[in-house]
């Protein structure tokens, strides 16, 4: 029985790169094969990994439909921006190219006035939003301030890449966001956001109504979601080593039920799950400080604010709250957008980076006493700032937590996925390897 495939192979074309690419990308692609095929797809030279397309979902957020907003704003500003530190930043994301995988965009909201918009659909139902999904989460990654109240992290980006890759229903396929991410890096994207979850439910449902029992389409779908997940851990390598500096973020998932009574956590979903994308938990306030939400999964790489998220709500020149990582997701974005702006005004960076400036900002320092770490990663985010009472910038801190990161780029892929992927007890013994070799290497 024929399916449908996703295809990575090294580009068999000539092409020159342009300002945005530092190599080639790989050439990706949609065929309708049987296993015959397959096997004969495997045998090419050019050949790299494959995947069914699986569906996929948008990482439904939980709407608060408030009239009052003064529970979640602190004097002229969302509680999470405030708490982020963007307030206090110099900063605002000038000269960084943000694009965003979701639902759309309502681009007549008065949160992207003056905007520049690139948008594209495909999935097919024209541009828009008729889900409201990707209009919030633009929002609060680069909206304007909406009725004097500011909503956006990074204000000043010099364009938005507004990537349509589910419907209006929030559901779309895999297909779409690997041609999505190409179309984010060839723009000169700095930062990708798509909070987006594998839907193995779908899949398996798709398979049963092609007349495969239940237990065999379980079966099969699980080894389609190792597959799927391979071939995004290496497009996204290949993303990160051949763009100019790009990282991905999304929310680490929205399906845990945190309680004493329960012996288990839920960790990070799909695409989440993929090493080299930046999965982002939620935090809440609380009485002696911020803790986790009780829906977000655990092991993220970092924190930040994701109840009553304050943005723009499609179909209207409104706002609306909502909780969710994905809205987490949006803020960390957003952070990431300010410490490159940050790191270009210094030198040149790169993805490397560009993350390892993001994820080393974290820390527990806001974080309520007894907060379990598997819930938090590095921590809370924060932006490069100026308010000179309180951790300026960390520079000392950050940046040697960091270095290791960015000298490391000097050496192999392998190496790095060590590093990143390796055990935590090995952790330390491994960041000494790096720093050994590196410094062999100049």
């Amino acid at each position: 029985m024929k399916q449908e495939f996703i295809v990575l192979r090294e580009s068999r074309s000539q092409e020159t790169c342009d300002g945005n690419l530092r190599f080639p990308l790989p050439e990706i692609a949609l065929e309708n094969l049987d296993e015959t095929q397959v096997a004969a797809v495997q045998r090419e030279n050019e050949f790299i990994a494959l995947a069914p397309n699986i569906p996929i979902r948008i990482q439904e957020s939980v709407p608060d439909q408030r009239d009052h907003f003064d529970a979640v704003t602190n004097a002229y500003c969302a509680w999470g921006i405030e708490s982020i530190g963007a307030v206090n930043s110099s900063l605002s994301g000038k000269g960084m190219i943000a694009a965003i995988l979701d639902s759309g965009i309502d681009s007549a909201h008065a949160a992207f006035s003056g905007m520049d918009l690139v948008e594209r659909d495909f999935v097919g139902v024209g541009n828009g939003d008729g889900h409201g999904h990707g209009t919030h989460s633009a929002g609060a990654l680069f909206g304007q301030d909406v009725a004097g109240v500011r909503i956006g992290v990074a204000r000043d980006v010099e364009r938005g890449l507004i990537a349509k890759v589910v419907d209006d229903s929030g559901c779309g396929e895999s297909w779409r966001v690997f041609q999505a991410l190409e179309w984010a890096a060839r723009g000169g994207a700095n930062v990708v956001l798509m909070s987006l979850s594998i839907s193995l439910h779908d899949y398996i449902d798709r398979l049963k109504s092609g007349g495969t029992t239940s237990d065999a389409a379980a079966g099969v779908a699980l080894e389609a979601y190792h597959s799927l997940i391979s071939l995004y851990r290496k497009y996204v390598a290949f993303l990160r080593l051949r763009s100019r500096a790009m990282i991905v973020v999304t929310g680490v998932g929205d399906a845990n039920i945190k309680s004493p009574d329960l012996p288990w956590q839920l960790s990070s979903e799909p695409i989440s799950a993929v090493g080299g994308i930046t999965s982002v938990g939620a935090l809440d306030r609380g009485k002696d400080g911020y803790v986790v939400a009780g829906f977000s999964n655990s092991n993220p790489d970092v924190v930040a604010p994701g109840v009553e998220v304050l943005s723009a709500k499609a179909g209207s020149q409104g706002m609306m709250t909502t909780s969710g990582t994905s809205a987490a997701a949006s803020y960390v974005a957003g952070v990431a957008l300010l410490w490159g702006e940050y790191l270009a005004t210094r030198r040149a960076f790169t993805s490397f980076d560009l993350e390892a400036y993001v994820t080393t900002s974290g820390d527990l320092l806001d974080i309520a006493p007894g907060t379990p770490k598997i819930d938090l990663g590095k921590g809370l985010v924060e932006s490069p700032g100026v308010d000179k009472k309180k951790r300026v910038i960390r520079s000392h801190t950050s940046k040697r937590r960091a270095s290791t990161f960015y000298k490391a780029r000097r050496m192999s892929l392998s190496a790095l996925l060590a590093l990143q992927s390796g055990p935590k007890v090995q952790r330390h013994r491994q960041v000494k390897t790096l720093r050994r070799l590196a410094r062999a290497r100049k």
